[in-house]
């Protein structure tokens, strides 16, 4: 581990023990009182496009919770669209840098002038960690003692709760699925099962005139994103090139639309001839912002991804992936719905969950085009 990362997780140790003391000394209140007394509740989250998306189930529960309770959350500015026109939202602060000291101080002093009644922390992340322990609210719920300096005890979070009375300890399994991380953390006030789908709300996300594959498509349209967070997560180029290629060969109304940002560029050089030779293929790549590629998706039939934000962001409008995996786990970062296909080839390293690939023979070039083509035709025809 990185020394200045190994460094701040000690820091947060202290500062959790600290907190840990003191709590010794709160008054511990039954969670069912505040159902009626949390009246400004905030919820912290720094992570990437699909942890936010995935984190949607929870903040529709914790709404239907806390009815009356107005919800503030605090997310990175990049991923704050995604819950833009969110009904289970009040307020939303955006951070353009969590590495800026000065934004740090400034969004402490602004969290504390609020006084919460109630913090989240539904993720288990050192900087989210170090402000809901820093702000020290009568109440708190979440991931903070997330020290997992060992892989044996990187297994199982435990679930913090600061002022309430709890029996016995709740814990979230590594291995389960991600959208019950933030579940997990209302267990105290569960009285029903909770809806597990993601969602997204994009009201006034239509794209006027949104080019050939949408308005005048006349076959099925299948989206392809080549990128993710992390390079050893991706799919090679050459492969997704060689896909798009047999699919414009053998099904002659297929409608190919390509989604992505800034790194999704690399792509681009790999087909690009074959977008300037065919008007069945669409570039949206670095075109549209987030919420208008959410609109895009939500038009077609199918998406080819990796695990990435993109492929969350499908499962919020409702379309069908096929994913696929290698370094994660699908079980626990796969998409939401029944109806996706997972393909993967596990290999004795895998899921490794490392970002650094050191296994021979890497996990995502095993999968072939031809399976990936054959799971497409099975569902397009």
């Amino acid at each position: 581990m990185h020394p200045k990362r190994l460094l701040k997780r000690y820091l947060l140790f202290i500062l959790f023990l600290a907190d840990k003391f003191l709590n010794l000394f709160r008054k511990k209140e039954e969670p069912a009182r505040l159902l009626t007394d949390a009246n400004k509740i905030l919820v912290i989250n720094f992570c990437r496009i699909g942890d936010i998306i995935t984190l949607t189930p929870f903040l529709r529960e914790l709404k239907g919770i806390f009815k009356n309770a107005k919800i503030t959350i605090v997310l990175l500015n990049k991923t704050s669209d995604i819950l833009k026109h969110n009904p289970y939202v009040n307020e939303i602060i955006p951070v353009k840098n969590t590495k800026d000291i000065y934004e740090w101080i400034n969004l402490f002093f602004k969290l504390r002038k609020k006084s919460y009644d109630l913090v989240f922390n539904p993720v288990w992340m050192l900087k989210s960690s170090f402000l809901a322990v820093l702000l020290f609210p009568r109440f708190m719920a979440g991931y903070i003692n997330d020290l997992s300096f060992t892989a044996k005890n990187f297994n199982l979070h435990k679930i913090e709760y600061r002022g309430l009375k709890i029996k016995g300890n709740i814990f979230f399994a590594h291995k389960d699925n991600i959208i019950d991380r933030g579940l997990k953390t209302l267990s105290l006030w569960k009285t029903h099962s909770f809806s597990r789908r993601p969602e997204l709300f994009l009201e006034e996300d239509k794209i006027e005139g949104y080019l050939y594959l949408v308005s005048e498509k006349k076959g099925p349209a299948v989206a392809i994103h080549a990128g993710s967070a992390s390079k050893f997560k991706q799919w090679p180029a050459e492969n997704y090139k060689t896909l798009v290629t047999k699919l414009l060969d053998n099904s002659p109304n297929i409608q190919i639309a390509l989604v992505g940002g800034r790194t999704e560029l690399f792509f681009l050089k790999k087909v690009k001839n074959i977008i300037n030779n065919s008007a069945r293929v669409t570039n949206y790549i670095n075109k549209l912002t987030l919420r208008k590629t959410a609109f895009v998706l939500s038009q077609c039939n199918l998406l080819i991804a990796s695990d990435s934000g993109i492929m969350h962001l499908a499962s919020a409008v409702g379309l069908r992936t096929i994913a696929l995996f290698g370094p994660t786990s699908p079980e626990r970062a796969g998409p939401f719905g029944s109806d996706n296909i997972i393909i993967t080839h596990r290999v004795p390293c895998s899921p490794c969950e490392q970002i650094k690939c050191r296994g021979t023979p890497n996990c995502m070039e095993l999968i072939t085009v031809d399976e990936v083509f054959s799971s497409i035709i099975k569902i397009i025809g």
